[in-house]
């Protein structure tokens, strides 16, 4: 078992980032998780922000998710799959509260959120892999404030795909001196909405992507 937690400290000011305890092999293969955590959705997601490659998140992620990206509370289970080939796939399924205050503004019920992640992992050769996920995420919205002042209950979808791609070349006898990563992620947000005025629904559709590559030249330099 492992308890993991982390608390953000913003001058006199602290805020709990995460708090979890994991149990290994509640199943075989299967571990199960649950608390509040930073989702498994792409890659960089889940992450906290000083790992990232970058000094902040990807517009891309924070248009969609806002602040601090996918950060909630519920419970996983991470299954480690049967090798396809030479590769090997890992499947999380995660259920959620759906407190999310950008994609789940109107989630007045607390209705819960649903993340499926699916990533596929292969060796291309000692020094090499390659690696791509699937992420689809479904919730559901049902409050929405009118122009009138007044507000309308009704049920409405909000789903968020994504698709991630990571390359890495690392010598092993010189990781600490060569590297090379080449990263990507697309995100699709289909979401439906009650205009404004009551009179109709509508459906949003945004999208964004990012890509990056990066090497490190030296054990002091990073060029990207």
């Amino acid at each position: 078992s492992r308890f993991k937690s982390a608390i953000e400290l913003h001058g006199e000011e602290s805020e709990l980032g995460e708090a979890y305890f994991t149990r290994f092999g509640v199943i075989k293969n299967i571990n199960l998780t649950f608390g509040k955590f930073r989702q498994q959705f792409g890659v960089v997601n889940r992450w906290h922000k000083h790992g990232l490659d970058q000094i902040d998140f990807p517009l891309a992620l924070l248009e969609i998710f806002g602040k601090g990206g996918l950060n909630q509370t519920g419970i996983s289970l991470d299954w480690l799959m049967p090798q396809l080939g030479k590769s090997s796939q890992e499947l999380n399924l995660q259920v959620t509260n759906g407190e999310n205050s950008r994609i789940f503004g109107g989630n007045e019920r607390n209705l819960p959120g649903i993340l499926a992640h699916y990533k596929n992992y292969v060796d291309l050769s000692v020094s090499t892999y390659f690696e791509f996920g699937l992420s689809h995420l479904i919730g559901w919205n049902d409050r929405w404030e009118l122009l009138s002042g007044s507000q309308e209950h009704k049920t409405r979808t909000v789903t968020v795909s994504g698709l991630d791609l990571t390359f890495l070349w690392e010598p092993t006898d010189r990781m600490r001196y060569r590297n090379m990563v080449w990263r990507s992620e697309i995100y699709y947000v289909d979401k439906d909405i009650v205009a404004p005025d009551g009179s109709e629904e509508d459906t949003l559709n945004p999208w964004g992507a990012y890509t990056y590559i990066e090497q490190k030249v030296s054990r002091t330099l990073i060029m990207g």
